[in-house]
């Protein structure tokens, strides 16, 4: 890669900058290759989300782990998206309760985060029939009884 760092954090119309796409599209390599030429992981695209939200949200369990262990400490991951999603609501769509559990270190403050619908993780993961996700949610902490901007607990999701 080129030694000029000033291209990697170009953002298209969408906001989206090259890890965006690269997270979007499971591309594990390129992931790595733009990371270590120093592209940044906290540039937001339009939709306020961060690359890891992006990986997460389509399900990259590969890319999330490697974003995460690039800035695990960093107290951004927990910031959320414009739609007030954490990381956590994207991971209980799709990933399995093993792979939560390891995220949960970092993780675990957003357990009753709630999106701009009313919406927890628990919400999230009764959606989306993720029964482990449930059991490892509701093990941390999550309230049963928190209701979404529709008045609906998680147990009416599920």
């Amino acid at each position: 890669m080129s030694k000029s760092k000033s291209w990697l954090d170009i953002k298209a119309h969408n906001g989206e900058t090259a890890l965006h796409v690269a997270a979007e599209y499971r591309n594990q390599t390129s992931c790595q290759d733009l990371l270590e030429a120093g592209a940044s992981y906290f540039i937001r695209d339009n939709n306020g989300k961060l690359p890891i939200h992006v990986a997460a949200d389509q399900g990259h369990r590969e890319i999330v782990s490697l974003l995460l262990k690039r800035h695990i400490q960093d107290l951004r991951t927990c910031e959320t998206d414009k739609e007030g999603r954490s990381l956590l609501h994207y991971l209980v769509m799709w990933h399995s309760d093993s792979f939560i559990r390891q995220c949960l270190p970092i993780l675990r403050p957003q357990v009753n985060t709630k999106d701009s619908k009313g919406r927890t993780p628990l919400h999230f993961a009764c959606i989306f029939g993720n029964e482990p996700a449930v059991s490892v949610l509701l093990s941390i902490g999550a309230d049963p009884n928190k209701r979404d901007g529709s008045s609906m607990t998680p147990l009416h999701h599920a």
